[in-house]
């Protein structure tokens, strides 16, 4: 995930916008289950970048993985 907020970081834009940004390339830097995942969601769902990243991490990184 570092990587990918490193990436979005080197935009360089307002922070509101950054967020903005964050959520649109997010889906670009999936593969696999991943994808299929995010595509199992539905819109209303996943409201902000918050929710996207905890929903995220539960799915792929629980706690008792890390």
């Amino acid at each position: 995930m570092y990587a990918f907020y490193e990436l979005c970081g080197s935009v360089g834009v307002a922070e509101l916008e950054k967020k903005a940004i964050i959520l649109r390339m997010f889906p670009l830097s999936l593969i696999g289950k991943a994808t299929a995942w995010l595509q199992s969601q539905s819109n209303q769902s996943l409201i902000d970048w918050k929710d996207v990243e905890m929903k995220f991490l539960a799915r792929f990184f629980p706690s008792p993985r890390i």
